[in-house]
């Protein structure tokens, strides 16, 4: 199953975020499409769930491709009028170069006023790379 990154604004299409495995039929299918071409999807009714409004406060722990309903969730607070909801994530992937959206969520922070904050940690970086981030497993600490 693949969540929808877009915004209930846009009707008739969605946007998703597919991270393209090696092994990954599906994954290699839709990284082999040219842009613009159609796919057919299921809907599913009962697994659509309205999550919106949020508490004041969300925390987000967040692994790999689980990011792409955050994103949705984010697009619900962050795009809102009015909306004051504080969001703080943390997002592990393995290496940096697997950080998915990482510009989106960049451009985000930087545009919330403090509403958003999002901290990227690293399980498996090479001890040589310069990242300046946090490195390892989310931890309590962290939390």
């Amino acid at each position: 199953p693949y969540t929808p990154i877009s915004t209930n604004a846009m009707i008739g299409r969605f946007e998703l975020l597919v991270k393209i495995y090696a092994q990954g039929a599906m994954s290699q299918y839709l990284d082999g499409l040219q842009i613009g071409s159609s796919v057919e999807f299921k809907h599913i009714p009962f697994n659509v769930k309205v999550q919106y409004p949020f508490a004041p406060k969300v925390g987000m722990l967040i692994g790999g491709t689980g990011i792409a309903p955050m994103i949705q969730a984010l697009h619900a607070i962050l795009g809102t009028v009015d909306d004051t909801t504080a969001v703080s994530m943390l997002y592990a992937s393995k290496v940096k170069e697997d950080i998915l959206a990482q510009e989106t969520l960049e451009a985000w922070a930087a545009s919330s006023e403090g509403r958003f904050t999002c901290k990227h940690v690293l399980s498996e970086e090479p001890d040589d790379s310069p990242w300046p981030g946090a490195r390892g497993l989310i931890t309590r600490e962290l939390i």
